[in-house]
């Protein structure tokens, strides 16, 4: 093997290191990404069953002062906690029936609302044309199928104002957008106040009436 040769031959042999050596390396990094992303992963996980495990004591605990509260025989304590628990429930309620009221694409989902919420409203409420009109304005047309008007359900909050053993009554603050057929980009919000009392026993609506609304724009 002349001296040419020789050269060439332990050239090779370098190359063939570098790249061994090179791939070892990107390998090896490969390893150390895929491992700390597993403990990212690992972590982030471990993060929210401690976080769930913890809502979840949380709850138990504050169900028992609750119940343990609304057995005792100290009438404020006990006062307190039916207030809390009266709160919580026409809060509950009010955002289940007004998240359906306030959303409709076209005139049948906005006439198939009262169907809808038939298990938590009166029968009587059901039939007040003053909360599920037919849609028409006061010359018959139906404006609903004309203007191809739309609404989406925002929020709600409510204000308990006072309860008793029987009901709950509250002043509910509801937010909703609504636009015209294809518009949705320009969209507006209305802010509607609606005095609403709950029956504790039946566990449904029994009477709504709205008290204000504000539009986009209005003081």
């Amino acid at each position: 093997m002349d001296k040419h040769t020789k050269l060439s031959f332990v050239w090779i042999i370098l190359a063939l290191m570098t790249i061994c050596v090179t791939s070892f390396g990107i390998s090896k990094n490969i390893k150390t990404r895929t491992s700390i992303v597993r403990q990212e992963r690992a972590s982030s996980q471990q993060l929210k069953d401690s976080k769930a495990a913890y809502l979840q004591k949380k709850n138990i605990v504050n169900k028992a002062v609750i119940n343990q509260s609304l057995n005792s025989n100290n009438d404020v304590l006990k006062s307190v906690a039916e207030q809390n628990v009266n709160n919580k429930t026409i809060n509950q309620v009010a955002k289940q029936f007004f998240t359906t009221y306030y959303t409709w694409s076209d005139y049948k989902s906005y006439m198939d609302r009262a169907n809808k919420l038939q298990n938590i409203i009166t029968s009587e409420l059901k039939n007040n044309k003053s909360i599920f009109d037919d849609g028409k304005d006061s010359t018959g047309g139906n404006y609903l199928k004309n203007t191809g008007i739309q609404s989406e359900f925002d929020s709600s909050v409510a204000y308990l104002s006072q309860s008793s053993d029987s009901t709950a009554q509250a002043l509910v603050k509801v937010v909703n957008a609504s636009w015209y057929a294809g518009q949705r980009n320009n969209s507006g919000q209305s802010t509607r106040y609606y005095d609403l009392t709950y029956n504790l026993k039946t566990h449904k609506i029994s009477d709504l009436k709205q008290v204000l609304i504000q539009k986009d724009g209005d003081d």
